[in-house]
């Protein structure tokens, strides 16, 4: 028993100095039955600080609006001071309320609205539990410790905090709610009415903002569980017997220490769109609540103006990444879904919903033929189609979102093939729209506000539709050399000066988007039908020194022999001698190593031929190295088994002055064999000369100062003729 409060029920922080320690609310209470002892009286005294409360009965009666009809009888009761009659008039009232209506109706469970899965809510009851891919099974079944993590020092895992932290968002519990509305086994809604009272009380909220290791109250979690599972659990569970009436109290607290929460402690960045997608959905949900109207009017607002400034003309999301730009897509829906829902719509700003058009639009304009966006900074899988699919009927008449949203069956594809998204500075270079074409995405963009990665000038390659030359999206967020390497420049397609890596400057409120040197030069972007043509350059330090500048400029071959001509120009600070390497990172373990190049090798799939052209370029290959300081050839993957081998080819130039490496990409159909004869450079390795086997041929000629011209001749085929970033 809290002896300091109204309430019968306390819980500490669980964590001393930011380790997970035993419950110092029990132990609290076994110092102070001993307290006879002057020492353990003393003790307990001085653990006080860490123990916090259930929000007491007075604090939470206050917070009903109690003036509403509805509650007529609850007040009359609570004025009475007859607080358990409140209660349950409170319960009944809630129990039996038929709005605001929500996506299902609560009262009555529909067995065949749902798809219940049986072997998960079963595994779910058993104890198992899974967050960031790593499973783990609590020894006594559903009785959870929500500060518990099994990577913190595990001889298995890396310790990631996130862990613990999801564990706190309670994804599973929609699963629990299906189970036990689709197969009426009581042991689902137990299960769940146990979790959700352990949590309330061993994790009261604290009384500041609480975002580090440990915590089970981060603005970010809060924000998903109210935007989620809570309010499905709290419908999907609303008629079941185990949603005992002490539960329905317990449950109401929670969902009121969240809004006072969220409205106190918001942040910035796609977490705001998940603050308040989950503070207006507990404003919506519970209108009886007294904070109610203005908790929706302030999510609303708040949310409305964090896109208006943070969706970039082009429609990227200033963190300029792939996978938190449907994360800020979702939530930002969301929130006018459960307003349309419960017929909370005016509260929202006039044309809040519009913002997103032009998001899901960008979208389909960076899609890889397999129908997936690229990984961007910290990514996983998106299906484009899918998320066109969420937009088109708020958007019905948008042609390119009906193309797109139909998989690409109906309608006309996009009425461009390349294009260059220049506010977020992304290239898109393509051959076409199909499932087979080939594909690049060059990276000339800032650092993005958050979850960045050091890899300015990258360039992902899908070769006729394969995704071959990649960036793994960062991988899980664990404390590992892997992940720091997945979020660096040698796991990336670009360069390294002097062994040392790219090391932009965060972003700053001067900079928020981490733009870099203010004296960096625009990307340059050019497209035909014959080939494309852009460049991009990074004047930021490597390792901690400003070295050299790199330029990269790409040379997309489209007509008669389909290909790319990569020139990196590096330009050093200082007369000193430097050394340049060429980082070329591929989805496969098999690939054969000639005089000429380095070619993958995988029987049935596409592939890709890799041509150092500058005369004296080393070349190495790794497959999955590592060392004491450095990691080669690896893909960090968000899944099982997480660090998967891979390809990775450094070619290496080294000396004073500029200094160019010049790199020849030959995409591979399945079976299709390279055919190359020979390169022969010429002009002081600025003109290429391109032979193939079968009379065919490619003319390379860089003009100084920038820009490519190339002649293709293609066996049986007209000369095409090319002049990139220049004039004929």
């Amino acid at each position: 028993r809290c002896w300091f409060s109204e309430g019968p029920m306390c819980a500490p922080w669980n964590f001393v100095r930011g380790k997970p320690s035993v419950n110092l609310s029990v132990l609290l209470g076994s110092m102070l039955m001993a307290s006879a002892h002057s020492a353990w009286l003393v003790v307990a005294l001085c653990l006080l600080p860490y123990v916090l409360c259930v929000m007491p009965d007075a604090q939470f009666f206050s917070g009903l609006n109690l003036d509403l009809p509805q509650l007529a009888k609850v007040k009359t009761y609570y004025n009475a001071n007859n607080i358990p009659a409140a209660k349950d008039a409170l319960v009944t009232y809630y129990k039996t309320r038929t709005t605001p209506k929500w996506y299902f109706d609560p009262l009555h469970p529909n067995k065949s609205a749902v798809t219940p899965n049986k072997k998960g809510a079963d595994s779910l009851v058993m104890g198992n539990v899974e967050n960031v891919n790593i499973p783990y099974k609590f020894p006594n079944g559903s009785d959870y410790d929500w500060f518990f993590n099994p990577t913190y020092k595990s001889d298995k895992y890396p310790y990631d905090p996130e862990w613990q932290w999801q564990f706190n968002r309670m994804d599973p519990w929609p699963v629990l709610g299906a189970a036990w509305w689709g197969l009426s086994n009581d042991s689902y809604a137990e299960t769940w009415a146990k979790q959700m009272t352990s949590w309330v009380v061993a994790c009261p909220r604290p009384a500041q903002v609480n975002q580090s290791d440990w915590s089970a109250w981060r603005t970010i979690e809060a924000g998903i569980r109210m935007g989620g599972s809570w309010p499905d659990a709290w419908n999907r569970f609303l008629s079941s017997d185990a949603f005992s009436p002490d539960a329905v109290i317990l449950m109401l607290k929670g969902f009121m220490d969240h809004g006072d929460y969220l409205q106190t402690f918001h942040t910035s960045g796609n977490w705001l769109t998940m603050e308040m997608n989950g503070l207006f959905t507990v404003g919506a949900l519970f209108p009886e609540f007294s904070h109610a109207p203005s908790w929706r009017k302030f999510a609303a607002t708040q949310l409305f103006e964090e896109t208006r400034a943070d969706f970039l003309p082009d429609g990227m999301w200033y963190e300029l990444t792939t996978g938190y730009d449907q994360v800020s897509i979702g939530n930002t829906l969301a929130l006018w879904q459960v307003a349309s829902v419960t017929n909370c719509t005016g509260d929202v700003p006039e044309g809040y919903v519009g913002i997103l058009q032009n998001a899901y639009r960008y979208n389909v304009k960076l899609m890889c033929p397999n129908g997936q966006l690229p990984y961007v900074n910290d990514a996983w899988p998106v299906n484009v189609a899918g998320q066109c699919q969420q937009g088109l009927p708020y958007f019905p008449d948008d042609e390119l979102l009906q193309w797109c949203a139909s998989n690409r069956q109906k309608g006309a594809p996009p009425p461009f093939e390349s294009i260059w998204l220049n506010s977020s500075n992304y290239i898109a270079l393509r051959t076409g729209w199909g499932l087979e074409d080939t594909y690049m995405l060059f990276d000339v963009a800032p650092l993005g506000a958050r979850h960045f990665h050091q890899d300015k000038l990258n360039v992902i390659v899908d070769v006729f539709g394969r995704r071959l030359l990649y960036d793994s999206g960062g991988g899980p967020y664990e404390q590992s050399r892997y992940r720091d390497f997945a979020v660096d420049t040698p796991s990336h397609n670009t360069v390294l000066v002097d062994h040392q890596p790219q090391r932009r400057a965060g972003p700053t409120d001067a900079d928020p988007m981490g733009s870099g040197n203010p004296k960096t030069p625009r990307p340059t972007f050019q497209t035909s039908s014959e080939f494309d043509y852009a460049s991009g350059v990074y004047m930021d330090p490597y390792g901690t020194q400003a070295i050299a500048t790199h330029k990269r400029e790409v040379l997309f071959i489209k007509e008669n022999i389909v290909s790319f001509v990569i020139v990196d120009t590096l330009t050093p600070n200082d007369s000193k001698p430097h050394v340049y390497q060429a980082l070329w990172n591929l989805l496969t373990t098999e690939y054969a190593k000639t005089n000429l190049s380095v070619v993958t090798n995988d029987t049935g799939l596409p592939n890709m031929a890799v041509y150092p052209m500058v005369p004296g370029t080393g070349v190495q290959t790794y497959v999955a190295f590592e060392n004491a300081s450095s990691l080669y050839g690896w893909d960090v993957d968000r899944n099982p088994p997480f660090y998967i081998h891979a390809l990775e080819i450094v070619h290496e130039r080294s000396g004073a002055g500029e200094m160019q490496l010049v790199t020849f990409l030959l995409p591979l159909q399945k079976n299709q064999k390279a055919g190359v004869k020979s390169i022969v450079a010429s002009n002081e390795n600025q003109d290429y000369t391109i032979d193939f086997e079968d009379g065919s041929s490619i003319h390379v000629m860089l003009v100084p100062g920038g820009g490519i011209k190339a002649v293709v001749s293609k066996a049986g085929q007209v000369e095409v003729v090319m002049a990139a970033g220049v004039d004929i």
